[in-house]
């Protein structure tokens, strides 16, 4: 039988760096990130280029995505280097060239960048992701695809780790940390500052934290929330438009629970879920159960007597391939095991050798997993 975990699986996003060296007839959006890439590394770009940049990197989320991919790329390779630090900090001299587009951008934040102070080699980097977000204009936007796995540094040494098929808009400003999770799972390991609070917007509700670690899933339900370190605060949105419609949510509710207008509080080794305007009990969880909740981050899943139709839900995460079970009887079996993320074929080889089910290719991308007695 074929690969599926190889054939239907997607790698990580496509390598930008050939369209940094090549600018082919047909207008891409890569190629036309490019295009504006060398125009803000020349010697003075206009006004006029910077305004129709703006129009430009705003008018798709793509446009955007795919300018600070370039950029990202361009850092990696160390063809841009960091120049706002003092020079006895910096590991050599920056050439002219190098340099040019990270001037660009820093002069455009510049009141922002007075304003702070990094004394280490790494808040350079921020330094210059901030002078671009400035650029840009608004927030920033980070994706994973389906199988794909990515971790983020953020502006105030904050880290992101997504999981696969999310999508999160990071928003900084002078007196908050904003954070929009609209899809998937992230894992949240908070700078300390508490003149800024770290927020995560899901659904209705904002998960609060100051110096912390904590992990947010958005699932087809309802939203979980594991803290693994320090104190989360799960409350209203502060934004006066998302509170009124959280307002209006609560006063239409009926049901019971822990309404939308009262905070909880979750400590490390609490796992919290939500569904809309009601906050349900916390529950806390022993240390082996928050390892099996959050061993995607090590690229594996674990499965310990669950319900089979359970593990293949959360196997399909991370694949673009169909996994059908017909049989309720087979659906209810109960399944244990550790799988790496993504590989379909490990669990399709332990389903056939310890319970008897055998997969049924339908399509390219669809398959059954049937039992023997009814093949």
């Amino acid at each position: 039988m074929s690969n599926h975990s190889d054939t239907h699986n997607p790698g990580h996003s496509s390598d930008h760096s050939a369209a940094v060296l090549d600018f082919p007839d047909i207008q891409t959006i890569d190629s036309q990130a490019s295009e504006w890439l060398a125009k803000l590394d020349a010697e003075q770009p206009s006004p006029n280029d910077l305004a129709a940049f703006k129009q430009w990197v705003n008018a798709d989320p793509e446009h955007r995505q795919a300018f600070e991919a370039l950029v990202e790329f361009w850092d990696e390779m160390n063809i841009l280097t960091q120049t706002i630090l003092p020079r006895e900090l910096l590991p050599q001299q920056p050439s002219a060239t190098s340099n040019s587009l990270w001037h660009r951008l820093q002069a455009l934040a510049r009141p922002i960048i007075n304003a702070l102070t990094y004394t280490r080699a790494a808040g350079a980097t921020a330094l210059a992701i901030l002078g671009l977000t400035v650029l840009l204009g608004g927030p920033t936007h980070y994706s994973t695809q389906i199988g794909q796995q990515k971790t983020i540094e953020l502006a105030d040494q904050s880290t992101v780790q997504l999981n696969t098929n999310s999508r999160l808009q990071v928003d900084y400003s002078n007196d908050l940390r904003r954070l929009t999770l609209t899809q998937g799972e992230a894992h949240f390991d908070v700078a300390h500052d508490p003149d800024r609070p770290f927020e995560v917007y899901v659904g209705n509700r904002l998960v609060r934290a100051i110096g912390t670690a904590f992990t947010v899933h958005v699932r087809k339900i309802d939203v979980e929330v594991i803290v693994t370190e320090g104190t989360v605060e799960i409350d209203q949105p502060s934004d006066p438009e998302l509170k009124a419609k959280v307002s209006i949510i609560q006063a239409a509710d009926t049901q019971a629970g822990t309404q939308a207008g009262t905070p909880i509080k979750a400590t490390a080794g609490s796992l919290v879920t939500f569904n809309k305007d009601l906050v349900n009990d916390v529950e806390i969880m022993v240390a082996s159960q928050l390892q099996k909740q959050l061993s995607w981050r090590q690229g594996m899943l674990v499965f310990k007597g669950e319900p089979l139709q359970m593990v293949v839900d959360e196997v399909s995460r991370y694949t673009n391939l169909k996994i059908i079970i017909p049989e309720r009887s087979a659906r209810e079996m109960k399944v244990g095991g550790l799988f790496k993320v993504g590989d379909t074929e490990s669990l399709f080889e332990a389903l056939r050798d310890g319970f008897d089910i055998h997969v049924q290719e339908v399509s390219d991308d669809v398959v059954y997993l049937i039992s023997s007695e009814n093949r």
